[in-house]
């Protein structure tokens, strides 16, 4: 579950590389259905939906990738390792078969949860309140319900302004207040 690091060709993209990879799967006798990509932190997260012609099932493959000058990095995880990215679109998730992997079926839940939260909450901007809808709990003792925005994953407490960092905050159940 480590990283793995291969450099580009000359101007070669991420996606490119990613393409090829994908083609690459073929000597385990898997196909590539579907995929997508996001962005999450520092991350281009792939997100494939991949069928492996011994068995006819078909499982999600994450790749977490971060290209530094003309080195990529990589790094696989499956739905069933519990990865904390939810990401995958609907088109990747209808083609998963079903799976009784707990940790599987929940990340497939919370990608279509978090699809739900992206349309139907509206853009945050700096300086806007957020209010989750379940508390935060920090390393420090602290938690809160209420946390101001500063951009990316970067938060303020409104009273004391003590700056926090909330990964994948967006997959959370919020509201924006102001």
């Amino acid at each position: 579950m480590g990283w793995d690091s291969t450099y580009l060709h000359m101007n070669e993209s991420v996606e490119t590389a990613m393409l090829k990879e994908y083609e690459g799967y073929k000597r385990h006798n898997w196909d590539v259905l579907a995929w997508n990509k996001a962005k999450d932190g520092g991350y281009t997260i792939y997100y494939a939906a991949i069928k492996d012609n011994d068995n006819g099932k078909v499982f999600a493959l994450i790749t977490l990738t971060q290209r530094r000058g003309a080195e990529l990095f990589r790094k696989e995880l499956g739905e069933s390792d519990g990865p904390m990215y939810f990401g995958a679109n609907a088109k990747v998730l209808d083609l998963l078969t079903p799976t009784d992997k707990e940790l599987a079926n929940a990340w497939r839940d919370n990608c279509r949860n978090a699809a739900l939260t992206k349309t139907t909450t509206r853009k945050v901007t700096n300086g806007d309140l957020i209010e989750f809808d379940d508390p935060i709990h920090f390393m420090n003792g602290n938690e809160f319900k209420v946390l101001k925005f500063e951009g990316y994953s970067r938060f303020r407490d409104p009273d004391t302004n003590q700056g926090y960092h909330v990964t994948n905050w967006r997959n959370m159940k919020y509201k924006v207040l102001a």
